[in-house]
């Protein structure tokens, strides 16, 4: 990988500190390509650059329509009836896909990620997006309170959720938008 890349770091067996570095972790799980969840290839600071240019909807990265269909849910009620049951057969599927939103948030999927459907008290609004990947990276874009943010992490296992918990800062994010309204 490239010399400028962040070193991954792993808890032990049982989720516990202290982290130690992961080397043998392969992030593309001996695939050839990226491919979306698992890895981030820029700096936070060029990552959260990109994010909050595509929140705001800059013209330069896509069209107005496009946007539109980004942000659109893309499931029909049956499709998005067998993701909200698959998110809530596993401890591991919450794990992994759900991000520590309780499973009573109904759920469906846009081309930007998955899209809450309900909102969560004091967290986000409805019509909020969130998407997360491998070393516990995460982001969301609440378009109804009009603030997004991400939390770079580069920690396994995948999307532990004590790290989870640290990255819903999205309180604290929509507490001081609604303060500054």
């Amino acid at each position: 990988m490239h010399c400028c890349m962040a070193d991954l770091s792993t808890l032990n067996e049982k989720g516990e500190p202290p982290a130690v570095d992961a080397l043998g972790f392969d992030m593309l799980f001996g695939g050839a390509d990226c491919f979306g969840g698992a890895g981030v290839f820029t700096s936070a600071q060029a990552y959260y650059t990109f994010l909050s240019a595509v929140f705001r909807r800059n013209s330069k990265l896509l069209t107005p329509k496009s946007y539109d269909e980004l942000f659109r849910p893309q499931l029909d009620e049956k499709m998005e009836q067998a993701f909200n049951d698959y998110l809530a057969l596993s401890p591991v599927h919450a794990q992994l896909l759900d991000l520590g939103i309780p499973h009573s948030v109904r759920k469906t999927y846009s081309l930007a990620g998955m899209l809450c459907l309900d909102g969560q008290e004091v967290r986000f609004e409805k019509g909020t997006n969130f998407w997360a990947g491998v070393p516990s990276c995460a982001w969301f874009m609440d378009h109804e309170a009009g603030v997004c943010g991400t939390a770079a992490c580069q920690i396994l296992p995948p999307m532990h959720p004590p790290i989870i918990a640290l990255h819903e800062f999205q309180r604290c994010v929509l507490e001081i938008a609604k303060d500054l309204k």
